[in-house]
């Protein structure tokens, strides 16, 4: 896959970031995580979650009745590229519609000869109001929030921002509504300790969370 592939990727995952800082000689060990593995965690966790579709990219073509099944459901979706082991880049796209744009994506991005290493997930989406981190300790949790989550994931915004010791919140802004919206989502991962993200979307403000780690740099 091309840097330059990465480069317009729509929805760049912060495993890219850390595989191009890796490259450059920096340390980023404490950062390593499985996407599958925080995939599966996510899902065991009981939070809210969009529903996903993953199958081996061999097997993702018109003549798969599951995927296609998939595709039926919903309008919109993000397709992820995951390979099977470090040396690969993983690579995303969010808000793509139907099977050709998202065979076309993949056909740019995997490399035949590396095709036994990928597998496909696939989530359903919809358009969102805005993204958000939560960082969960024993004692404290921080959440932001910002209208574009992959801009906010790479430190390109600055975030609305909560703060709790455990008795009481802190907050950035005084707007009502978006003070109760982080609140509602801060109340799912009560309980559990890790590095979130989530989306809350624009038609019903259903709060929906995207991913879950537990690597020791998440949570520094």
């Amino acid at each position: 896959m091309t840097k330059e592939f990465v480069k317009r990727s729509k929805f760049r995952s912060m495993a890219s970031w850390i595989i191009h800082a890796s490259n450059h000689g920096i340390d980023m060990r404490k950062f390593h995580s499985d996407k599958l593995e925080d995939n599966q965690r996510l899902e065991e966790s009981g939070l809210p979650v969009w529903n996903k579709f993953k199958v081996p990219y061999r097997e993702f073509h018109k003549n798969n009745p599951q995927l296609m099944e998939f595709f039926s459901k919903y309008e919109q979706f993000l397709i992820r590229a995951i390979p099977n082991t470090s040396e690969l880049n993983r690579f995303s796209n969010l808000g793509v519609s139907d099977f050709k744009e998202c065979l076309d994506f993949l056909r740019k991005g995997v490399n035949p000869k590396h095709a036994d290493s990928y597998s496909v997930l696939m989530t359903e989406w919809e358009p969102t109001e805005y993204g958000g981190i939560i960082i969960s300790r024993p004692n404290s949790r921080i959440i932001e929030i910002s209208k574009e989550l992959d801009e906010l994931e790479h430190g390109q915004v600055t975030p609305v921002t909560g703060y709790s010791n455990g008795l009481g919140m802190k907050y950035t802004t005084e707007d009502t509504e978006l003070r109760q919206l982080m609140w509602n989502s801060l109340k799912y991962v009560k309980g559990l300790e890790g590095y979130f993200e989530f989306v809350i979307t624009e038609k019903d403000r259903s709060i929906k969370f995207i991913d879950y780690k537990t690597s020791r740099g998440y949570l520094e």
